[in-house]
């Protein structure tokens, strides 16, 4: 089973940040999808999702404590089940990252990201409905 990993961003609206991946990506072009990747290694999958959106993103997260949302299953079409551990921190909807990968980005709410083309792993709205319950119990740390 593939293993990766994701970071969801959410800001102060309760919004999620996500990318929207170029024709060419080899999985899920042109979806919309979150930043993170493919572990790789011995690397742990806090490690994978801090160097992923550091590539992604040009956002370095290494003093930035990262919340873990949980360890989910999808099937990925041609590309069987994958295994993605997902975490979440706060941004500051008004910064803007360096896309380095994929052709856009944008935060959306949950009613949005059902009627955009998304990849599996936001199919899943499990994911999407456990990081917006735990945003109304938890404090985040913002990026710097």
């Amino acid at each position: 089973m593939k293993k990766t990993a994701a970071i969801i961003f959410i800001n102060e609206d309760g919004d999620i940040l996500l990318q929207q991946r170029d024709e060419q990506a080899p999985v899920n072009p042109n979806e919309w999808g979150l930043f993170g990747g493919a572990v790789e290694g011995e690397e742990s999958p806090e490690e994978a999702v801090r160097r992923e959106t550091e590539e992604e993103l040009g956002v370095t997260l290494k003093s930035i404590p990262l919340h873990f949302l949980g360890t989910y299953t999808y099937k990925n079409v041609g590309h069987g089940l994958t295994e993605m551990s997902v975490f979440y921190t706060t941004y500051d909807k008004n910064r803007k990252g360096e896309l380095h990968e994929g052709k856009g980005l944008g935060f959306f709410n949950r009613e949005e990201i059902r009627h955009l083309r998304t990849a599996p792993s936001v199919k899943d709205t499990t994911i999407v409905a456990d990081l917006l319950e735990r945003h109304k119990t938890n404090t985040h740390a913002d990026l710097t």
